[in-house]
């Protein structure tokens, strides 16, 4: 009887674990089904006059195509896509509710002149606007390198991410096609700087053709890295391509994209109202955030893809494509701190300003306090800046610049009329000084006193040194502003402090 009873007990926890077991593959298996995303096989693809090509909606039901210009590319009901005339469309499926889209570029091969195809990858946005610049001045067709799982856009783990795929040397899937690869004479390829050299992505795009024959063109955005290091990993892609001089972008200016042209021969050296136009309206697509595109580039933040480029190299922090390079770190707040050797001297006495987002510009102005026991004064906005880089490069920064903002800062000095002399140190934001810094200097009459500006960014653009400079002479009224200095070598830093500063 006991034996029946305890074979019974058994038997009866047996089952119930097998219904909590079966119970959790179930719910495992459900939520494995709902996180199937749907989705386009092909969000992006260049075709010749005549040329079709299927495309599929994964994990939808009851897909609807439609073309913007049924005239240039016509769908039917199976998704079938064909090229009509030359220029670009927009495919659009309907399924699932959700509205999917393809971008098609159509060309019709030209006998008398180079077909061109400019194709690139940009994470923040900084590598496109380059791109659209080539591709005005040479004529060419503009297609977008789209990998199949978009990158986050949370800078510190799409580095780890770049990083490894660069480590195992990965293909990353794309969902670009250029089915009409065999109808271009010239190829210029664009990316940002990702660890020293080219995201993997460009790399799987590039090895899905046959480019022999074909001219390859590279160029890039970077926040500090020049586009040689990539070169090698670039042609083991190109296979029987030739492969002409690149170009770094610095400025990124229509200038300097022209002056490059011209020098490997793609085009004349006509005014530029001769030169080739595209035909092809420039497809709009989602900006993702600044390099530096992170030269994974900007120092910290943009000096961004355009130029304000992210570039992201192994040994850097990598933060910085629009040189915006904000060197504040959010959370921290800025305090006056008088040092207890506080220099005061015959030549005047000296307060320290510093604005940092990363770190760096903070750690410079610690060693100059250091070097000089000068007060300090933390310049912080009200509402600090998001930590996220691509939120604050991207977003607040970026509208900030573009509209000459002045944000209110935290807890300001009362007056500054006991110093003499300011030094002040930033980073590079947008190619000039962070905006906050504006406001911190209109804030006081500084009619009479030396300021000292000293900054750095990822990219280390003179350029943009200097327009920051031009910025902080406008909002210090009255004051002098010294040519400062632009490094991030502290031995220079010091040797600035003591033979230029203290003098």
């Amino acid at each position: 009887m006991i034996k029946n009873k305890n074979l019974r007990s058994i038997t009866g926890i047996m089952m119930a674990l097998l219904l909590v077991v079966g119970q959790f593959f179930t719910g495992g298996a459900d939520v494995f089904a709902a996180s199937k995303q749907v989705a386009l096989n092909i969000t992006d693809i260049s075709l010749s006059v005549g040329q079709s090509q299927k495309l599929k909606v994964s994990n939808g039901k009851k897909v609807k195509w439609s073309s913007s210009k049924k005239s240039v590319v016509s769908v039917n009901k199976n998704g079938t896509i064909k090229a009509k005339k030359a220029g670009t469309a927009t495919i659009t499926a309907k399924a699932s509710g959700k509205k999917l889209k393809c971008n098609v570029v159509v060309r019709k091969p030209s006998a008398k002149k180079k077909d061109v195809l400019v194709a690139y990858f940009s994470q923040t946005g900084t590598t496109r606007a380059v791109a659209k610049k080539i591709q005005k001045l040479t004529g060419g067709d503009l297609l977008q390198i789209k990998p199949q799982k978009k990158y986050t856009s949370n800078y510190d783990k799409l580095v780890k991410i770049a990083k490894k795929e660069i480590n195992k040397n990965t293909r990353p899937k794309v969902t670009t096609v250029a089915k009409n690869i065999k109808s271009y004479d010239v190829i210029y390829v664009g990316y940002p700087i990702w660890w020293g050299t080219t995201p993997r992505v460009v790399n799987t795009f590039l090895e899905k053709y046959n480019l022999k024959g074909k001219t390859v063109i590279p160029f890039c955005t970077s926040g500090g890295s020049d586009i040689n290091g990539s070169l090698s990993d670039l042609r083991k892609s190109c296979k029987g391509a030739t492969i002409k001089k690149g170009y770094t972008a610095n400025t990124g200016s229509t200038t300097e994209i022209r002056k490059w042209l011209k020098e490997i021969k793609e085009i004349g050296n006509t005014n530029p109202s001769n030169t080739p136009v595209s035909t092809q309206k420039p497809i709009a697509s989602p900006t993702v955030i600044p390099t530096q595109e992170p030269t994974l580039a900007p120092t910290q933040i943009p000096t961004i893809e355009p130029t304000k480029v992210p570039t992201v190299t192994p040994n850097q922090t990598p933060k910085a494509e629009p040189t915006i390079t904000p060197t504040t770190t959010p959370n921290q707040t800025p305090t006056v701190t008088p040092t207890p050797d506080s220099s005061s001297s015959e030549n005047g006495k000296l307060l320290v300003a510093y604005f940092s987002w990363s770190g760096t510009s903070e750690k410079i102005a610690q060693n100059i306090i250091a070097q000089t026991g000068a007060d300090s004064f933390r310049i912080e906005r009200e509402t600090p800046y998001s930590t996220d880089y691509t939120e604050t490069a991207y977003g607040d920064a970026k509208t900030e610049a573009d509209t000459n903002a002045r944000p209110p800062i935290k807890e300001p000095l009362a007056s500054v009329a006991q110093y003499d002399k300011i030094v002040l140190c930033y980073p590079i934001w947008w190619h000039t000084a962070p905006m906050t810094v504006g406001t911190f200097l209109e804030s006081y009459d500084l009619t009479g006193k030396m300021i000292y500006p000293i900054s750095q960014s990822a990219s280390m653009s003179r350029t943009q040194y200097e327009e920051s400079v031009a910025f902080i002479k406008e909002c210090a009224k009255g004051a002098t502003v010294d040519d400062g200095l632009f490094t991030k070598n502290n031995t220079e830093i010091q040797s600035y402090i003591e033979e230029t500063v203290m003098k």
